[in-house]
């Protein structure tokens, strides 16, 4: 089945950098120029519900092309709302498409505007 990839996405790294008087500050960097074409949609009860089986919480599923530089300490940004990687998926091992699932990121911890750096 070919899921059509027609929404864009951001992915994060965290960074440590160090500010104007030498505390380490936490910074988030793309870790592509631009943003990435994605098919996404929610997880279905019976899929978030295996999931909580296997004592993991995922809410929503975005597919990309391979990439070997997504891993779960990344987050994701889509449609404003921000997502934590929380499992990823390879298709039988094929470098084809790239499953990314995801959970809704904490209030908390939502990196803010003025916490991204662009892409070099």
């Amino acid at each position: 089945m070919v899921n059509l990839k027609d929404k864009k996405i951001m992915i994060y790294k965290a960074v440590i950098m160090e500010d104007d008087i030498g505390q380490q500050i936490s910074k988030y960097k793309p870790i592509h120029p631009g943003k990435l074409w994605a098919y996404t949609r929610q997880l279905s009860q019976e899929e978030a519900y295996t999931a909580a089986q296997m004592t993991t919480k995922e809410e929503r599923l975005f597919v990309v092309n391979w990439r070997n530089d997504i891993d779960t300490t990344l987050k994701v940004r889509y449609n404003g709302d921000w997502f934590q990687i929380v499992r990823v998926d390879t298709f039988e091992d094929y470098k084809t498409d790239l499953k990314v699932f995801v959970k809704t990121h904490p209030k908390g911890g939502v990196p803010k505007d003025s916490d991204l750096i662009p892409y070099e």
